[in-house]
């Protein structure tokens, strides 16, 4: 697993080149990248933007070595995750990354090139993983994952709360449509 002090917060993307949704990602990433008011948000932290191409074995290797059971929580690409520590333990979160659309049409193209278009998602995005690293360390009842004994995974990933949850959405309507 990385060795992660309290002031370092990586920021990992898993991803295929050859995914359109990837695609259509990268130069949002790349702007968030660029951008500094992160690190002031997050506390003054060392931000790491770490990408992991999943189709490259090398990526697969270095991303398994670097983050212990990480890649059993992908369940699709591109996937972002936040690892940081905080009070001693190694979290992880995913984030949910953002896109530029115009209309039913995400790969438009020269969508993806409108500066404005990217910069207002990557905005959105950093965003996204400042609101995930609040929740997380705010109420420790996040959807979050503490990593600890050698990279086992102590709580769930956001699929395995979203299953519960729509599971007992559905107990809850047939409970509720049994009684009228």
């Amino acid at each position: 697993m990385s060795n992660q002090n309290n002031n370092e917060f990586d920021i990992i993307l898993t991803k295929t080149l050859t995914c359109p949704f990837c695609v259509a990602f990268e130069p949002i990433w790349d702007d968030a990248r660029k951008k500094q008011s992160l690190s002031k948000q997050l506390g003054g932290k060392k931000i790491n933007f770490k990408s992991y191409n999943m189709k490259d074995q090398g990526d697969v290797n270095s991303l398994n070595k670097d983050y212990v059971g990480l890649t059993e929580l992908i369940d699709g690409y591109p996937t972002v995750f936040i690892h940081f520590n905080h009070d001693g333990k190694i979290k992880v979160a995913q984030v949910e990354h953002t896109s530029i659309s115009r209309g039913n049409n995400m790969f438009g193209g020269q969508n993806n090139n409108n500066k404005k278009e990217v910069e207002e998602a990557a905005n959105k995005f950093l965003n996204n993983i400042v609101n995930a690293y609040k929740t997380v360390t705010s109420d420790n009842k996040a959807v979050h994952i503490d990593v600890q004994d050698g990279g086992n995974f102590n709580n769930f990933s956001n699929s395995v709360y979203k299953h519960k949850y729509l599971k007992y959405k559905a107990k809850y309507l047939e409970l509720k449509n049994s009684k009228f």
